[in-house]
């Protein structure tokens, strides 16, 4: 009897006895039967290995996807802490240069007077 899978023959059941006829109709049926069983059995594992591979696949395009999300969001909050500092970086230069220009007007002021005071003495 042959083992077919997927419309090709894949295997034969052979059952060998020294009697030619020695079997009746209900023992080809039964291995009539068996062939198909068998057949059956050899696509169902064939399904079976595809859709292991497929869950192979999917399970590491999960672990590449997961992956890429971690360094996705490290990197959303390493930019997000980089902008932050730049802030504050042009927050405090712009306190650092209003400062300055105070300075400076005290600066010109005590020396307006340093010398508003010198020509009073003299």
């Amino acid at each position: 009897m042959p083992l077919v899978s997927h419309g090709r023959v894949v295997g034969v059941i052979d059952s060998e006895h020294p009697e030619i006829g020695a079997f009746d109709a209900a023992d080809l049926e039964v291995l009539t039967t068996v062939a198909a069983m068998t057949s059956a059995k050899l696509e169902l594992l064939v399904e079976v290995d595809r859709s292991h591979s497929q869950y192979l696949a999917l399970k590491e395009s999960h672990r590449q996807l997961s992956e890429e999300i971690q360094n996705r969001t490290a990197l959303e909050a390493e930019l997000f802490n980089v902008r932050k500092m730049e802030a504050v970086g042009q927050l405090t230069g712009g306190f650092a240069h209003d400062f300055n220009n105070l300075l400076t007007v005290i600066s010109g002021n005590l020396e307006f007077v340093g010398l508003a005071e010198n020509e009073a003495q003299r």
